[in-house]
């Protein structure tokens, strides 16, 4: 079945596409025993997916109301098609393979379940809580899986050896700090920390009574000058004695942190490394639970206009056709939960909520080019010398703690959505810093250039480049406001 849209949308904050959605759906009836039946509490709804495929290869999309701005300053409309839309099951080689995709089981479906507040942490003890829980797909361990030489493990089970590797290093490193002289480090920084400040201030004092003595600040700070006054050359005195003494303490601070740092650093460390190993090994589980991921590509085509130079009186020679695609392999969120929550703030009733988001992509190449070389579409070199390509990504996304810093969900007048996490307040530091889950993202390898394998795998050949490993770790977002906007 095919579907062919266009759509045209000067202002708006969502592309809605009507999807075009292949599949079944298959139930079979299973005899249950005594022992099924008095576990089963009927309480809460699973959902799962089966043989799902779209490819809006035969329909068009196209967007309208993004405008460029000339060199004379008026503005031209920017031609923006979706040239390839496309969700399907891992392993479609970017979406030409009809490959099914099903998201989750019967055994691990997407669940949707009401709690009371009182059995969560930092929600109000009266309020119901909405829950929607991804699969997990811990059925198996990870070393069973690992044992297991009929699983596919792309590579995942080298890359959980090296991250456990790095684990034990952190925490051998850990081990071998004193906790006598951590604890010294900090109380003599935080000394120094409170000695600086206390100069700057009597420095700044300083110039505050030059100022009010109507002196030139720049005669203190440059010396008076030859014919400055008595009380000029007194207080640039007291100001460069307070200089020294700032400048001996940033000495000592210095000294201090040479230590200290590194401690601080290999301490900082440990909860994203613990979190990486977490992550590959739910991957390995749920390939372990013969689980697959989705395969999603979208491409762009945007017309452009071309203009003999940046003069205002410049001319348009012409238009400019630029291609942007994006394709994503091995797309599963897993062991992800949202809880929503309704909460009373400033008089006003909020629709709060907390977000554990685990996201693993297997694969994702961004390239961007010039649609008028012929090459841009045809030629894998000439594309691949254009493409950014990411392998083994790893999102650990928390979002909202409870009731001291809630994700808060709104709507504005204008009707648009806005996401909010309030600011960390002097009332709530200690309990946020203390206690606040960290966010952790981890890609295991990002290149430049060269030719990804049609099968998977790491790209290489002419022009590849290899930049390494990227990770954050211990990320904690102390204040987010997003709205949506018209174009």
């Amino acid at each position: 079945m095919g579907c062919s849209q266009s759509v045209r949308l000067r202002k708006a904050w969502f592309v809605l596409v009507a999807l075009c959605l292949t599949g079944f759906v298959r139930a079979e009836l299973q005899e249950l025993d005594d022992d099924d039946l008095s576990s089963a509490q009927g309480s809460g709804v699973g959902l799962v997916i089966e043989d799902f495929s779209f490819d809006g290869s035969t329909g068009s999309l196209s967007v309208g109301g993004v405008e460029q701005k000339t060199p004379s300053g008026s503005d031209v409309e920017v031609g923006i098609s979706v040239t390839r839309l496309y969700l399907k099951g891992e392993g479609s080689r970017r979406g030409i393979d009809d490959v099914r995709y099903g998201f989750g089981s019967i055994e691990n479906p997407l669940r949707l379940d009401i709690l009371s507040g009182s059995d969560i942490a930092n929600v109000p003890d009266t309020s119901t809580v909405l829950q929607v829980a991804w699969p997990t797909y811990q059925e198996r361990s990870v070393d069973e899986v690992l044992n297991d030489n009929s699983v596919d493990l792309n590579g995942l089970d080298g890359l959980l050896a090296e991250r456990r590797v790095a684990l034990q290093d952190n925490l051998a490193a850990v081990a071998a700090i004193n906790p006598t002289d951590l604890a010294r480090w900090e109380a003599e920084a935080a000394v120094r920390n409170a000695e600086i400040a206390r100069l700057n201030a009597l420095r700044e004092d300083v110039l505050d009574r030059a100022r009010d003595a109507g002196i030139d600040i720049e005669d203190i700070t440059d010396g008076c000058g030859l014919f400055g006054s008595r009380a000029c050359r007194r207080l640039r005195d007291e100001y460069q004695e307070y200089g020294d003494d700032l400048q001996d303490e940033r000495t000592a601070l210095s000294s201090v942190l040479e230590d200290l740092t590194p401690a601080r650093r290999t301490l900082s460390q440990t909860p994203g490394r613990e979190a990486q190993v977490k992550s590959i090994e739910g991957v390995i589980q749920r390939l372990g639970g013969g689980i697959s991921g989705a395969d999603v590509g979208i491409s762009f085509s945007y017309e452009v206009a071309d203009f003999s130079s940046l003069a205002s009186d410049a001319t348009q020679t012409g238009t400019r056709v630029d291609h942007h695609s994006y394709d994503l392999t091995g797309v599963d969120i897993y062991g992800t939960s949202l809880r929503l929550f309704g909460n009373s703030r400033a008089g006003k009733r909020t629709l709060d909520g907390e977000l554990d988001l685990k996201l693993y992509v297997k694969s994702l190449d961004l390239t961007s080019c010039d649609i008028s070389q012929g090459a841009c579409l045809n030629n894998p070199v000439y594309r691949g010398n254009r493409t950014y390509y990411f392998s083994d990504i790893f999102f650990d996304l928390r979002l909202g703690y409870g009731t001291i810093q809630p994700l808060e969900f709104a709507v504005t007048p204008e009707g648009h959505i806005n996401l909010r996490l309030a600011p960390v307040t002097s009332a709530t530091a200690a309990d946020f810093y203390a206690n606040s889950p960290k966010s952790n993202i981890y890609i295991g390898h990002v290149d430049h250039g060269g030719v990804r394998p049609a099968g998977g795998g790491l790209p290489s050949g002419s022009g590849h480049q290899s930049f390494g490993a990227s990770e954050v770790a211990g990320l904690r977002i102390q204040y987010l406001d997003v709205t949506t906007h018209d174009l």
